[in-house]
């Protein structure tokens, strides 16, 4: 059976046995270890038959783009560089970083947890209420990068791991990136859009 390999500028990046369906999906180890967008170049396909008798190759041109993504770093404290969309321009930044916040009451339904009723308020007026609470920490978020404390390597990391984070949490966010901004939004493709211009993101700081 003949052996197969994939090249990118005379490096291996992949070997595997020819067989007879007509697509295959291959891993592609590419050599590409820096932050940053890269083009994919003419790609060699080369199939030796054994002991080197014969040899066929041919090439393939893609124009589609790689793109290395900043490392993941923790920061050291998430407040001080995210903040609550929805109270970015007023003054109520009702717990901000908190959890869950008194609302009002609302009539109890069948169903609803009886931990939550207003015992105080069925004593007064003989109806069943139930208290109602406004969770801020799952409100939307935006992060910016001229909050971030480091280098702009060190802060690229750490929205790479903040975007991440929000996307895995099913987290609403948006993203200011000195002069590129990202409206609030949610799924793969928003957190894609973002990842991908942390890792195009080119501005030259001062250490």
């Amino acid at each position: 059976m003949p052996i197969a390999a994939v090249y990118l500028r005379k490096k291996i990046l992949a070997t595997f046995d020819e067989t007879t369906p007509t697509s295959q999906l291959i891993h592609l180890d590419l050599p590409m270890d820096q932050r940053g967008a890269y083009p994919l170049q003419r790609l060699k396909i080369i199939s030796h038959y054994p002991f080197g008798l014969v040899s066929a190759w041919s090439y393939m041109q893609l124009t589609q783009t790689v793109f290395v993504y900043p490392q993941q770093r923790k920061p050291v404290q998430q407040e001080n560089h995210q903040h609550n969309k929805n109270s970015m321009n007023d003054g109520d930044q009702k717990n901000m970083h908190g959890s869950d916040e008194f609302d009002g009451l609302t009539p109890h339904q069948i169903g609803m947890n009886m931990k939550r009723v207003s015992w105080k308020h069925y004593a007064k007026t003989q109806q069943l209420m139930v208290k109602e609470f406004v969770n801020y920490s799952a409100q939307s978020v935006f992060f910016d990068f001229n909050q971030l404390q480091g280098s702009t390597e060190s802060r690229l990391q750490q929205l790479s791991y903040l975007i991440s984070q929000a996307y895995l949490q099913g987290t609403t966010y948006g993203l200011q990136l000195e002069s590129i901004s990202f409206e609030v939004s949610e799924g793969k493709e928003h957190c894609k859009n973002c990842l991908e211009a942390l890792s195009r993101f080119s501005k030259i700081a001062k250490d």
